[in-house]
């Protein structure tokens, strides 16, 4: 716990730079459907799949907030994002 005057900080349990890009790909996603960046998926969805890093749709399927609906929908699309910050993150090009 913080003293008083002291200044605490956390880090997310998230990877900032996949939920940065899960983001982007969400509002271009949102666009092409003419629906509302949420109805894709939430920021805290994003959040969970960013800290989980699922690799395969049986992982992402655990995601709360990701149900058979988005996962037929935007599964591919999710798991490529995520397996691409995986290897930028293993310095794989």
């Amino acid at each position: 716990f913080a003293q008083r005057g002291e200044l605490r900080c956390e880090l997310p349990a998230y990877d900032e730079a996949l939920f940065e890009k899960l983001r982007a790909w969400r509002v271009d996603r949102a666009a092409a459907e003419k629906v509302p960046a949420y109805v894709v998926f939430t920021d805290l969805t994003l959040q969970a799949i960013a800290e989980a890093r699922p690799t395969d749709t049986a992982a992402l399927l655990r995601v709360n907030g990701v149900g058979q609906a988005k996962l037929t929908k935007y599964g591919d699309d999710v798991l490529a994002l995520v397996g691409d910050a995986g290897q930028a993150v293993r310095g794989i090009s």
